[in-house]
């Protein structure tokens, strides 16, 4: 049967003998409900008997509050009863807390009015930041990409959490000086990352922040409030370490593909990460991609044919060039890998046996033939999960350490190159092969549709090889230790130390 009583927690008083007032829900032999109400009082200050608060200055105000929890109860075992359901204690503890929680969400997230000193004037023509955020967000809806109106949503739910759980109402002045702080500290101590760890990455905070400062700027913009303090909020920016292939690498990948002892799926996220990795698409955009795409750019062989296309997340048109390795896996998909519902013999005009100059497009046999799909059709999660297989099974071994900053704390995990191979790893190795083998940047920001030659720097880091190379190119050749080391060494660290030291 199920009960509810009103009792006074006296085993755990505080340091002044204040005890906590809770709500106790009994059902049956199952563990009671202990639910506070979040007021303390002394022993003497409770009428048992009566259940109620007496000889306390807020006695009403208390006594008040304790009829609208039980009022909450009562209602949670009424819908319960009409739906001929237990009144588990387990089930009214979830209906309570998802009640709890939205009625604090409604008091703190959504008021239209704000009575704390200093806000804004209020009308009703000036909303609160929760409704502000909705009208942000749908101005802009057909503006940005998909992905940053999830960010705009994650930055919102995160503010509104951290709200909820820290007791803040959402109103324009909540974002002075300290918030900064305060909002930072709720990202290290109390949000999950990616591993499953406690605290989000310096890089990602500053994500939030720069979204909600682009908020902000708006609100102001809109006369909806003229609080400035956000402006000194720091966004942070770290560059994070990448893993480019090398083309070894991408050597024993085009082995994989040829193998047909390999499974077809696999051979199938080798070939798209190559084709990727060899043109600089993303990945979203190789995926769209059609043999009418493909056009002839006037002279010479089918290298010089060039993919024409509009890029998904910045509308950019992009020229990019074709070379033996992309031209290769178009050929495999089409023949051996069946990427469309036709075959490659059924799409191109029999009396040709192979390509050889001119537009591609004179090849096929018809409008319906050239839309077919270029590459295989693979959902990003699968090939992040395939091409993983695919690097083991290739042995890209190589060890690598992810190093994250959370806060002031540097985390280093360690991992196997195969480990984090992912679709954004074709891109990075277009950009860092291609910086390697002598392309100007701007060359390959107009093949890649970079617009911010700073963005480029990070992947324009000089490899080790290159490295070690242009330093023994300056300081002298590496030399092997022995009687005879230093014979025909003309500058080197050998030699300077021979010249110094009789002993060596």
């Amino acid at each position: 049967m199920a009960s509810i009583k009103i009792q006074l927690r006296k085993d755990q008083p505080d340091k002044e003998g204040l005890c906590k007032l809770i709500i106790l829900y009994r059902n049956g032999n199952e563990t009671p409900l202990k639910h506070s109400i979040r007021e303390k009082i002394l022993p003497n200050q409770f009428d048992t008997n009566k259940e109620i608060v007496v000889h306390h200055p807020r006695a009403k105000e208390i006594n008040y509050l304790i009829e609208k929890h039980i009022k909450i109860f009562q209602d949670i075992l009424f819908d319960l009863q009409r739906q001929d359901t237990i009144p588990s204690v387990k089930r009214v503890k979830g209906i309570l807390t998802q009640l709890l929680q939205q009625q604090k969400y409604t008091s703190l997230i959504l008021p239209e009015n704000s009575d704390d000193q200093g806000d804004e004037l209020i009308n009703n023509s000036i909303p609160s930041p929760a409704k502000a955020w909705i009208q942000f967000t749908g101005l802009r809806r057909n503006t940005v990409s998909p992905a940053t109106t999830s960010i705009y949503k994650t930055t919102f739910d995160h503010l509104q959490k951290f709200c909820i759980d820290h007791n803040k109402k959402l109103s324009w002045v909540l974002f002075d000086n300290d918030f900064f702080y305060q909002w930072n500290n709720y990202f290290i101590e109390e949000c999950e990352n990616q591993f499953g760890d406690t605290g989000l990455s310096n890089n990602t905070i500053g994500k939030y922040f720069k979204t909600l400062k682009t908020f902000l700027h708006w609100a102001v913009e809109k006369d909806y409030h003229t609080n400035l303090k956000f402006v000194k909020y720091k966004v942070f920016r770290e560059l994070v370490d990448i893993f480019p292939l090398s083309e070894t690498h991408l050597a024993k990948l085009v082995d994989f593909c040829e193998n047909e002892e390999n499974a077809i799926e696999y051979r199938r996220t080798a070939s798209l990460f190559v084709f990727l990795a060899s043109t600089g698409l993303r990945y979203s955009d190789g995926q769209t991609l059609r043999w009418s795409d493909i056009f002839y750019s006037g002279e010479g062989d089918i290298d010089q044919q060039v993919l024409k296309v509009t890029t998904k997340k910045t509308s950019q048109k992009l020229s990019i060039p074709l070379s033996i390795y992309s031209i290769r896996e178009l050929i495999r998909n089409a023949n051996d890998l069946t990427t469309g519902a036709k075959l490659f013999k059924d799409m191109f005009d029999p009396k040709f046996t192979f390509f050889k100059q001119e537009d591609i497009r004179k090849y096929f046999r018809d409008d319906v033939s050239i839309q077919q799909p270029l590459l295989p059709k693979i959902t990003s999660s699968k090939f992040n999960i395939d091409i993983k297989e695919v690097g083991r099974l290739c042995g890209f071994d190589e060890p690598i350490s992810i190093i994250r900053k959370i806060g002031n704390k540097v985390i280093r995990k360690d991992y196997r190159r195969w480990q984090k191979l992912a679709s954004h790893d074709c891109r990075r190795t277009f950009i860092t092969l291609s910086l390697m083998k002598g392309m100007r940047p701007e060359t390959v920001m107009e093949i890649t549709g970079h617009s911010s030659y700073k963005t480029m720097l990070r992947y324009n880091k000089i490899t080790d090889k290159i490295k070690i190379n242009e330093f023994h190119d300056a300081w002298g050749k590496s030399i092997k230790l022995g009687d005879d080391a230093f014979e025909g060494a003309t500058f080197s660290f050998g030699t300077m130390l021979k010249n110094s030291d009789p002993k060596v």
